[in-house]
């Protein structure tokens, strides 16, 4: 590989792929593509995979979760890949649907083992008519979600993937809002960032 190639392809593990995949100096071949999901299933089993039953109730509420949010992958955990800017989306909670955070750009080849999601000014509006731990919800309940700050860092290690010249990888993390939707954050109106990373659960799939 010429010098000039090599540098590049350094710089470009510490930036956004997005900005670094449509470069003409990136070898052919040396990337694969990734992107980014949320959803909050009320079912809690998916995409997540249990070793116990969860210690919650199954929640009885809908609404919508908005948030300025990006995604990045990690060999090791020290140097981050970005697989695209903070991207506005507006998440259904307690529903099956699942909401796009990245849609598909170039990763450098490689295996991965942790991911990471951001979400910035994030707020949770359960709709009236639910409930919240038994209690009915009779007006619209706003939740600052990430505390004073309202952001949340979620890192996650995962089982190693692989990232291949031509392959499609598929992040996918749940929310699992059902274990942060409690009475004392409903009286607060604000959930720590702790609950969330805690809840929040995440399945890679990867694919030719």
């Amino acid at each position: 590989m010429k010098p000039h190639i090599t540098l590049r392809l350094a710089v470009c593990l510490g930036l956004s792929t997005a900005a670094c995949g449509d470069d003409d100096a990136t070898a052919p071949g040396s990337v694969g593509r990734a992107q980014g999901f949320i959803r909050d299933h009320p079912d809690r089993t998916a995409p997540a995979v249990r070793t116990a039953p969860a210690p919650f109730a199954a929640a009885t509420f809908s609404g919508t979760m908005t948030s300025n949010t990006n995604l990045a992958v990690s060999v090791d955990g020290g140097t981050w890949i970005d697989l695209g800017s903070p991207n506005g989306i507006t998440i259904r909670m307690q529903s099956a649907d699942s909401t796009t955070v990245h849609g598909e750009v170039d990763v450098p080849v490689g295996t991965y083992a942790r991911v990471r999601l951001t979400l910035r000014n994030a707020q949770a509006k359960l709709l009236a008519g639910g409930s919240v731990a038994g209690i009915a919800l009779t007006s619209d309940l706003t939740l600052t979600v990430g505390g004073s700050d309202s952001q949340v860092v979620i890192e996650k290690q995962v089982q190693p993937f692989e990232i291949r010249a031509g392959s499609r990888t598929a992040i996918h993390f749940e929310l699992n809002s059902e274990a942060w939707a409690t009475a004392q954050n409903a009286q607060d109106r604000m959930v720590e960032d702790g609950e969330v990373q805690q809840a929040t659960t995440v399945l890679v799939r990867t694919g030719s």
